[in-house]
């Protein structure tokens, strides 16, 4: 069935889940999206979810690490929760805006946002009591994420980057260019792993790059899924500009992964259809050249909520909100 005929027969949202069922039933995997498990909290329990912002998250092989705020220009705090929810500290923060956070030697790094001619100031926090120091200053155009510990990766001008702290930042390693350095990393790793990956918000590309070598491959995404998801969107796109519904200079490129974790063989992606049923994602695993395949469907009961990342530990895969939940699903075999 062409892709065309789910906008031509029926609503968008309708259209949308006919795609889901349809491309579900196709790869063998139950059309009824899973449930969370349970969900958890990250931050300090005290705090509304809907006042609840979190700048990044982190997991370091034991807790989530959560940097957060009740704007999204602060006052900050950091929490470190258990995946079970237990949370074994929340300390305020000093300064700000913060943009992300790492680890070192026990302790918690702090990064306050990169500004054009201006040098950033690096915080280490102590988890035993909170205190924060300045320990040093980065002066670059985007933030360092968490790549394990002492471990950041960043881009700068389309090249990957790999950069370490031991007392200050020196960077071990960049990478030729790549299509997928080029835009923002709103999809990438959140756990430690021996290679960085991204992917780019249409579901185009997945770059890895290795945090020991510095050898970077970049693939384009494939398979039945992901495929139609892309050509539904086009169709819907064209649709509405045909109909005068949507300026041809305004109209963006899709939003096809919201999010994207690393498990044993292969990195999972959490995929939305456009238009589709609200809440209700595609879990597609793509292997090491950019095969991907749809292993479940799951829902996401808050509605509000904006999803920043996957974390995949044993046989859960928890997605990770911006309010500040983290929403558990058993990982399928």
């Amino acid at each position: 069935m062409k892709r065309r005929d789910f906008v031509k027969g029926a609503g968008a949202a309708v259209a949308g889940d006919l795609l889901l069922r349809t491309e579900a039933t196709a790869q063998g995997v139950s059309p009824t999206p899973l449930q969370p498990s349970r969900t958890t909290r990250l931050v300090n329990s005290s705090l509304p979810v809907e006042s609840t912002v979190c700048q990044d998250v982190i997991y370091d092989g034991s807790h989530l690490l959560c940097l957060y705020g009740s704007t999204e220009l602060g006052p900050y705090s950091i929490s470190a929760a258990k995946p079970s929810g237990e949370l074994s500290w929340n300390y305020p923060l000093p300064g700000g805006p913060h943009v992300s956070i790492g680890t070192y030697q026990g302790s918690v790094l702090i990064f306050e946002s990169p500004r054009p001619s201006f040098r950033s100031p690096i915080r280490v926090l102590d988890p035993g009591n909170g205190a924060a120091r300045k320990v040093g200053e980065y002066d670059r155009l985007g933030p360092l994420f968490y790549s394990g510990d002492t471990l950041l990766f960043g881009t700068e001008k389309g090249c990957g980057e790999v950069w370490k702290f031991d007392g200050g930042l020196t960077r071990v390693h960049v990478s030729e260019q790549r299509e997928s350095y080029s835009v923002r990393l709103r999809c990438r790793q959140l756990a430690a792993s021996d290679t960085f990956a991204i992917a780019t918000q249409n579901a185009a590309f997945i770059t890895r790059l290795s945090v020991g070598s510095g050898v970077v491959q970049e693939s384009a995404l494939t398979g039945e899924f992901l495929s139609s998801v892309r050509s539904f969107y086009e169709a819907a796109r064209n649709l509405r500009i045909a109909q005068n519904r949507l300026d041809v200079r305004r109209a963006s490129g899709p939003v096809t992964i919201t999010a994207i974790g690393v498990g044993d063989s292969s990195v999972y992606a959490l995929v939305v259809v456009p238009s589709g049923p609200r809440g209700v994602y595609g879990l597609v695993a793509i292997d090491e050249i950019g095969n991907s395949t749809l292993v479940a469907k799951i829902q996401v009961p808050d509605l509000s909520a904006f999803t920043m990342g996957l974390v995949v530990i044993g046989s859960e895969v928890g997605v990770i909100c911006h309010n500040g939940n983290a929403m558990w699903y058993p990982l399928p075999v």
